[in-house]
């Protein structure tokens, strides 16, 4: 598992095909046996590879690795803003204005962003994270 390089489209997009097809069998499990025992494993076995595989296909598209972390970010905003906020606003639990939200919305669109890079193709040729991958050192 490497943070640094290039990874290629298909190689993130089949490794999120395997992490999707090990939930399900991990689902499979737990529905036999009932335990939140698997899912807690896969979660800590799949957390840094697919952080991993992310950062070095954000890294193909010329994309610092960082940007992997925004749609978590943006996940934990909008949990702080509608937990403390929009309580604050309405403590009864009555209905609010749709226009309370719109302070989230730009946090809304920063994981349709992160999917967007992810989906583009590779920079030809070497870029500043190094050569592209299956050139002898990818």
């Amino acid at each position: 598992m490497t943070f640094s390089g290039r990874a290629t489209c298909p190689e993130y997009w089949y490794f999120r095909l395997f992490e999707f097809i090990f939930y399900f069998v991990i689902e499979i499990i737990d529905s036999i046996s009932g335990s939140i025992f698997p899912w807690l494993v896969v979660y800590i076995l799949m957390f840094l590879p697919g952080i991993a595989v992310g950062m070095r296909r954000l890294h193909d598209t010329g994309r610092s690795g960082w940007w992997v972390w925004l749609p978590s970010a943006s996940f934990s905003v909008i949990v702080v803003y509608h937990a403390s906020f929009l309580y604050k606003l309405n403590p009864s639990g009555g209905h609010l204005s749709p226009l309370v939200f719109l302070p989230i919305i730009p946090f809304l669109l920063c994981p349709i962003a992160t999917l967007i890079f992810l989906c583009q193709p590779g920079t030809p040729g070497n870029n500043r994270f190094g050569p592209p991958p299956g050139n002898g050192r990818g």
